[in-house]
């Protein structure tokens, strides 16, 4: 009853003191929607991920509901992606509502998009759509308030599209000079992009096949860029902890071995100059271990 005779009031009062939907923008008494930050969040191969965050502000004295979130990726004219979100939430009466919404932009949609750029590292997109306020739940009068809530957001997007490989395998069996075997193996990254970018491989780690994790190094340098796209990658192998995958190495058979990286993408010179994760996996068939001389 009381959340009835609330809505009742501020019905009444709007319709007294204010004449039309212009007057009401006057006084800035319409709800709003914002962008506050867009960042990317992550790299995976297939895309880049973004987090678009936002907030709403609901002026009136009454809670509201945010039905709909309808947003169109655009480059120039063209529909890169659409983002929706039907999952409606609630906008507390006089106060801010944050959140956020994530979605991803291939790399071959920008690719195909921009193949005729020349010179250019990033192209600038827009988010165009916007916010529904649902106000079925109130008087006529609050339904004659436009209920769409415009959104436009301009931001950069890298023209890029990763791609890591793994070659050049070796395999040190155990002598009587050192009992240790040894593994060694490059580790590359290239780009079907023009994107200026540096990629540090922050862990990366073999599993044997039998859930044992075998830890691996960079000899040097850890950094992938485009003036130095691989690092060598080695690890130590204990004659007596890792006995099982010697054997599996010297033997080249059981199952073969996963290599994982973690890895974090700088796009220089931009607005995205700061870490964004990207993970690798790779099977490794036992006979790529070629044995050193």
């Amino acid at each position: 009853m009381n959340k009835k005779i609330a809505k009742l009031c501020v019905v009444m009062a709007l319709t007294f003191l204010l004449a039309s939907c212009s007057t009401l923008r006057y006084f800035n008494l319409i709800p709003t929607v914002n962008v506050t930050s867009l960042k990317m969040s992550s790299l995976d191969l297939d895309g880049m991920n973004f987090t678009l965050s936002y907030r709403v502000d609901n002026p009136y004295p009454v809670d509201l509901t945010l039905a709909e979130l309808d947003l169109d990726v655009l480059y120039f004219d063209d529909l890169l992606l659409k983002v929706d979100s039907v999952d409606p939430f609630e906008i507390r009466a006089q106060r801010t509502s944050k959140h956020t919404l994530n979605f991803k932009i291939p790399y071959d949609k920008i690719l195909s998009f921009t193949k005729s750029v020349r010179g250019k590292t990033m192209v600038n997109c827009t988010l165009n759509g916007a916010a529904y306020i649902d106000y079925s739940s109130y008087a006529s009068f609050m339904n004659k308030i436009d209920s769409k809530l415009p959104i436009l957001y301009t931001f950069s997007v890298p023209i890029m599209k990763p791609s890591f490989s793994v070659s050049n395998f070796k395999f040190t069996p155990p002598s009587l000079m050192n009992l240790n075997a040894g593994i060694s193996f490059d580790l590359s990254v290239t780009e079907n992009a023009s994107a200026a970018w540096e990629c540090e491989i922050k862990n990366c780690s073999l599993k044997d096949g039998d859930n044992n994790l075998i830890a691996l190094k960079t000899d040097g340098n850890a950094t992938i860029s485009s003036s130095n796209k691989s690092v060598r990658v080695t690890a130590e192998l204990n004659p007596v902890s890792a006995a099982g995958f010697i054997a599996k190495l010297i033997k080249k058979e059981g199952s073969n071995p996963v290599f994982v990286a973690d890895s974090e993408f700088v796009f220089i010179n931009s607005s995205y100059n700061y870490a964004v994760p990207l993970s690798y996996s790779k099977e490794i068939p036992l006979t790529e271990f070629v044995s050193a001389n």
